[in-house]
Parts: structure tokens; C-alpha cells; sequence
């Protein structure tokens, strides 16, 4: 008797245990339908330098439809943030791992695009490559440190970076997605 009671109990809690795995949710997060191509941040340097030349950095996402980065900031009006897809040309990129891009977008200064959650870059020699990204622009106050930190990543001498004596505000950009093409592609 003491057996079959013990298979008996032993039955009800595998039942319940598959019955509770089967009422999770039947819904899938975005994050677990996008596509990154993630660069671990153990790797040394080098690797970072076996990045494809082109393709998807980050999600994927529809390309079409992309606005122009120079009209960006006329496009938000009097808005401080929105989630937008631009279309644009690379300026520079971080030399050191390819982890942000400055864009422009029709003003004195580029738009820095910073990469979401650190999760992937983009290849260090796309300077001057046509770009489409997606995600969320902001006017943001960028410290002085930071400002130095982002002209030492760019190579910049030490007189230029110790030439940066405050932070300012300016437009940035939190990409999800990024797609560079091929030569003659879009």
C-alpha cells in the first residue's frame, strides 16, 4: 500500500509540474524574435575588428521608409524623445570597438547613435557608408567627462581632449537595429 500511495504522489507532482510549464505564457517577447549579431565583451580588441563590412548590427528591421538624419530634428517639432527610423551617412566611428556612430543630421554638430544596452557595434572602418538605424532620438546633457572619453575613442590628440572643458546638450540617438549595405545596395 505504502508504494502505491508513494507512485501515486509521485504522478500528481510530475502532473502538476507539466501542467505548470504548459500554462506559461504562449506569447514571445520581442527580444526573443530579433536576430543580434553580439559581440561578447571578454573578447579582446582584435576581434573587433572581424566585424562583416555590411548587413544587420543589433535587430533587424524593415529598412523602408527610413527619414532622411538631416530632417530628424525638424521631424520632432517640439518633442524631447521619439522612436524613429533614420536614413543617413556615417561620419566617424568609435576606433576603438565600433560601439557608436556620429551621424548628420543638418546642424553644426552630428548626432552621436550609441548602440542599445552595449549589445553589439559596428565595424570601425564604416566612416563615410550610407546607414539606416532604427530606435529612439533624444535631446540628452552629455558631461565633460563623457565628451572626453567620446575624443579619445575617436582618436582625438590629448591637447584636443583636454580643449573639452564642459558638457553640453545635444541630440543622440539609442540604436536598436543598424543596417549598413553593401556598395550599391538601397
Amino acid at each position: 500500500m505504502k508504494t502505491t500511495n508513494c507512485i501515486i504522489l509521485l504522478s500528481l507532482v510530475f502532473g502538476f509540474g507539466l501542467f505548470m510549464v504548459g500554462c506559461g505564457s504562449s506569447e514571445t517577447s520581442d527580444q526573443e524574435n530579433t536576430t543580434y549579431k553580439v559581440v561578447e565583451m571578454e573578447e579582446t580588441d582584435d576581434d573587433f575588428d572581424e566585424l562583416p563590412s555590411s548587413g544587420f548590427f543589433g535587430a533587424e528591421f524593415d529598412i523602408a521608409n527610413a527619414i532622411p538624419s538631416t530632417q530628424v530634428v525638424s521631424t520632432l517639432a517640439e518633442q524631447d524623445s521619439a522612436q524613429v527610423k533614420l536614413a543617413g551617412k556615417i561620419e566617424k566611428v568609435c576606433k576603438m570597438k565600433g560601439c557608436w556612430m556620429t551621424i548628420d543630421i543638418g546642424k553644426e554638430e552630428p548626432m552621436r547613435v550609441r548602440f542599445k544596452d552595449y549589445e553589439f557595434f559596428v565595424p570601425k572602418d564604416a566612416d563615410g557608408k550610407e546607414v539606416v538605424f532604427e530606435g529612439v532620438v533624444r535631446k540628452e546633457f552629455i558631461s565633460k567627462e563623457m565628451l572626453q572619453h567620446y575624443a579619445e575613442d575617436a582618436g582625438k590628440s590629448k591637447e584636443e581632449i583636454e580643449a573639452i572643458t564642459a558638457g553640453k546638450e545635444e541630440w543622440s540617438f539609442t540604436a536598436s537595429g543598424v543596417f549598413i549595405p553593401e556598395e550599391g545596395e538601397v
